[in-house]
C-alpha cells in the first residue's frame, strides 16, 4: 500500500492560506481606511491574481507590509494621531528594508501630500492616505501589482 505524499498537501494548503489572509488584511486596510473618509475597494476577484502571481516570498513580504499598515492606521486612530500616519509609516517601511533616507524629508512631508515609494522590483512599498483619494486602483492592485 502506498503512503500519501503529504507534502503536497502542504504545498497546495500553504499558499491557500496566504490568499485568505491577504484578502482579509485587505478588507480590513479598506474598513480602516473608510472611517477617515477614504473609500477604497480591497479586490475585484478573491482569487487575488496580482497577490498570487508573486513568489511566496514576496507574498509573505506583502503580507508582513499589510499588517503593519493596519496595525498602524488601528493604532493612531484610536490615539487621535492619524495625521502623523504618512512619516511613521514612511519611516517603518524604510527601516524594514534598510533604507537610508534623509532624516530632514520627514519634516517635510504634511498628510496632503501624494507620496509613492516603489522598490526595485516595481512593488510599492509605501503609499500616502491622499494618494489612496486619488487612485482607481483596488487594495490588491496598489500591494501586489508590479508597476
Amino acid at each position: 500500500m502506498d503512503k500519501p505524499n503529504l507534502k503536497i498537501g502542504f504545498e497546495f494548503s500553504a499558499p491557500y492560506a496566504l490568499t485568505e489572509q491577504f484578502a482579509m488584511l485587505l478588507q480590513e486596510m479598506s474598513a480602516l481606511v473608510r472611517v477617515h473618509g477614504i473609500e477604497t475597494v480591497a479586490y475585484e476577484s478573491p482569487l487575488l491574481p496580482h497577490f498570487n502571481a508573486l513568489s511566496i516570498d514576496d507574498q509573505i513580504l506583502r503580507i508582513e507590509d499589510l499588517k503593519e499598515s493596519n496595525t498602524l492606521i488601528r493604532d493612531l486612530t484610536a490615539s487621535g494621531e492619524i495625521e502623523t500616519y504618512n512619516r511613521r509609516l514612511a519611516w517603518s517601511m524604510a527601516k524594514r528594508r534598510g533604507l537610508v533616507v534623509r532624516s530632514d524629508i520627514f519634516s517635510k512631508m504634511s498628510e496632503t501630500d501624494i507620496i509613492e515609494v516603489w522598490d526595485t522590483k516595481g512593488m510599492q512599498i509605501f503609499n500616502s492616505f491622499e494618494l489612496l483619494k486619488h487612485l482607481s486602483y483596488t487594495l490588491e492592485e496598489i500591494c501586489a501589482f508590479p508597476f
